[in-house]
């Protein structure tokens, strides 16, 4: 549900996929990201609005990103 309430978009480009939250929640939101389990995840970097997660190349970023938005479908 916090994932959910604090994710504004996701994209990405190349390996890299970015979390765009409302200001203050990219922390909370990533913390909850790290705390699961995903494949081909290198790491993640976190902002005040904004987080973003290395993958290991651009088909698993393209992967992530719609397994991601699946959480955050609001239909």
């Amino acid at each position: 549900m916090i994932f959910k309430e604090s994710v504004v978009k996701i994209d990405y480009a190349g390996n890299i996929v970015l979390v765009k939250c409302f200001t203050g929640m990219a922390n909370a939101a990533c913390e909850l990201f790290d705390s699961m389990v995903w494949n081909d995840v290198v790491g993640t970097l976190s902002g005040d609005d904004t987080f973003i997660v290395i993958m290991r190349d651009e088909a698993a970023s393209l992967n992530l990103r719609e397994q991601l938005q699946q959480f955050v479908d609001r239909r």
